[in-house]
């Protein structure tokens, strides 16, 4: 069986090296992620409605450590059922 990282995961192992730890990493926001809300309060994962090229802009105001994951979920329809990867640019204040 091969290893399934979470996104938390992800983001544990990345922010490791800055001495920043499991407990004080907020929830990953899944910016792509599709869900449902049934009447019975519970979530759905579906198939996202993201393609390919579509794209977020965050401006920080502060320094700050950002860490991101690609999604690395293949085993249900949150990610389409597959892995991809993810462009990230980074660009200076204007």
């Amino acid at each position: 069986m091969e290893d399934h990282p979470s996104c938390l995961a992800n983001l544990v192992e990345a922010l490791k090296a800055f001495g920043i730890e499991e407990h004080l990493i907020p929830d990953p926001m899944n910016v792509f992620m599709r869900q449902d809300l049934s009447a019975e309060g519970t979530f759905e994962v579906l198939e996202p409605v993201s393609k390919a090229g579509d794209a977020i802009v965050f401006r920080l105001l502060l320094d700050c450590i950002l860490a991101i994951s690609a999604c690395p979920q293949d085993q249900n329809s949150c990610n389409g059922w597959a892995i991809s990867d993810l462009l990230l640019e980074v660009g200076s204040p204007q």
